[in-house]
């Protein structure tokens, strides 16, 4: 998932420090709704740090009705590439099968494009996506071997 709208860069001390508007606290809510609806069985959320991200992941989670979910936060994320988000997806632990992850654009964009080899021009803010591996293990998820199950975003 990207995280939901946040404020403009020149409104906060530093961009790691953004935090989201009223509108995208609100969008952050209706995906975690929708994810809810969709019945994903999450184990754990794995966040960027800066802030804009850290209170979608809860947001989310909080819609999930996951107060158990554990949340972690790995500051690779944050001004990641996709060959990172792959190491960073291939080091999850086995004892996880089903996980989210919540960072940031480009790289967001471009992760659908190297892990299922789909491409689309922008993945919008609370916009996520669903990947599926057949795999028994997190680092057997490499490029293009995942399987882009649905695609979802608040109308803009």
């Amino acid at each position: 998932m990207r995280h939901a709208k946040a404020i403009p860069h020149n409104t906060a001390p530093t961009d790691f420090q953004r935090q989201l508007t009223e509108g995208g606290l609100n969008d952050a809510n209706e995906m975690g709704i929708r994810l809810y609806e969709k019945k994903p069985h999450l184990q754990v959320i794995i966040s960027s740090p800066a802030k804009r991200t850290k209170e979608t992941a809860e947001t989310v989670a909080k819609a999930l009705q996951m107060d158990a979910c554990k949340i972690i936060y790995d500051e690779d994320i944050y001004e990641s590439s996709p060959h990172n988000l792959a190491r960073i997806v291939s080091e999850i632990s086995d004892k996880y099968n089903s996980v989210m992850l919540v960072g940031h654009n480009p790289a967001f964009t471009y992760m659908m494009e190297y892990f299922c080899n789909k491409q689309i021009d922008n993945l919008p803010t609370s916009g996520m996506f669903l990947v599926e591996f057949e795999t028994n293990t997190w680092k057997e998820a490499t490029k293009h071997n995942g399987n882009l199950k649905w695609a979802d975003w608040p109308k803009l």
